[in-house]
């Protein structure tokens, strides 16, 4: 009996050895994208949605022949910055409707 608890702590011992192994490659492989990441400065929408419209209102007036080129981080905080800027002048609209 007192064999098969040894038995089972060493399988246990194990498994545990093989997980912690597993979290150790899986942490070496994250840690330089959460580095870069940590890297970037805070994510602020309504800042964001700013300076898209701003960018925006410059792309506007460059040649429609030369596209601009975005990283994908930059991509993917435009589209609910947009919403944002969006949303804000919908709210604006409605009031002004309402007479608010």
């Amino acid at each position: 009996m007192a064999a098969d608890i040894v038995v089972q702590a060493a399988a246990a011992a194990e498994v545990q050895t093989e997980l912690a192994s597993r979290v150790s490659n899986w942490r070496h492989k994250i840690q330089p994208l959460l580095d870069e990441q940590d890297a970037r400065p805070a994510f602020d929408i309504h800042l964001y949605g700013d300076q898209v419209l701003d960018k925006l209102a410059r792309l506007s007036c460059r040649d429609p022949d030369h596209p601009v080129e975005l990283q994908t981080s930059t991509v993917c905080m435009l589209w609910p910055a947009a919403i944002v800027q969006l949303q804000a002048v919908i709210v604006q609209l409605q009031a002004g409707a309402l007479g608010l």
